[in-house]
């Protein structure tokens, strides 16, 4: 099952995967039926809609009472303090939607730590970088095992 005798159709299988996945979220974002972006489209319909908005960025501070957000939208704008709010920071809302196109916020958490798990991340990205080399080696056309 596993030998490199159908590699190339399995490779392939595999970035199809991919690919259908990505196509699905895309679509799946796009005409999404309840969240933000439909209380967009359709402001009278979800009046007083709550909403959650995990693990969007602070996009601009427009004044001590409000600010906008974006991550699947752009500059979503939320009603709410701005003290302790930065431009690029890492929020997650819970609110209520306001006609014609605001989120009154309700509830507020700053993720003040992402920056640094965005930096671990990377730090074991290049670790497991520089130790490829030191565990694996190419004999054969093939990657192999080193020891």
């Amino acid at each position: 099952m596993w030998s490199d005798k159908h590699r190339g159709i399995r490779i392939g299988l595999c970035l199809a995967v991919l690919l259908g996945l990505g196509w699905m979220y895309t679509g799946f974002m796009l005409d999404r039926p309840v969240g933000v972006r439909a209380a967009i489209a359709e402001p009278e319909a979800h009046e007083g809609q709550s909403l959650l908005l995990p693990l969007w960025w602070v996009s601009s501070i427009d004044g001590p009472t409000q600010y906008a957000v974006s991550k699947t939208m752009a500059d979503v704008p939320v009603q709410g303090p701005t003290a302790g709010l930065s431009l690029g920071d890492t929020v997650s809302i819970k609110g209520v939607f306001q006609a014609p196109n605001q989120v009154i916020e309700e509830e507020r958490h700053l993720h003040w730590l992402r920056p640094w798990k965005g930096g671990f991340s990377l730090l074991g990205l290049l670790l497991g970088a520089f130790l490829l080399p030191r565990c694996f080696g190419w004999r054969n056309g093939r990657v192999v095992p080193r020891g």
